[in-house]
């Protein structure tokens, strides 16, 4: 559970990274196990989960922001009404 977890802002990038290889490991298992192929609507949604997988994880690491400035203009205190 994300509510058991550490409040330092992580725990729904882990809990995003275990749906996608949950997600990616399902289909496998259903290939490999039960020896049904995959359709291609679920190969695009596993690609589809797997790419927000990496844009959840990656995409923090790469801002040259703080993670608390996310949202805000940079120039939102020279703008005034």
């Amino acid at each position: 559970m994300t509510t058991s977890s550490s409040a330092d802002g992580f725990a729904g990038r882990a809990y995003a990274a275990y749906g996608g290889i949950y997600i990616t490991a399902s289909i496998a298992w259903l290939w490999t196990v039960e020896g049904q192929i995959p359709t291609r609507w679920d190969i695009i949604g596993a690609i589809f989960c797997l790419t927000g997988m990496a844009i959840i994880l990656v995409a923090p690491m790469l801002q040259k922001q703080p993670a608390a400035s996310i949202g805000r203009l940079p120039c939102a205190s020279a703008v005034s009404f």
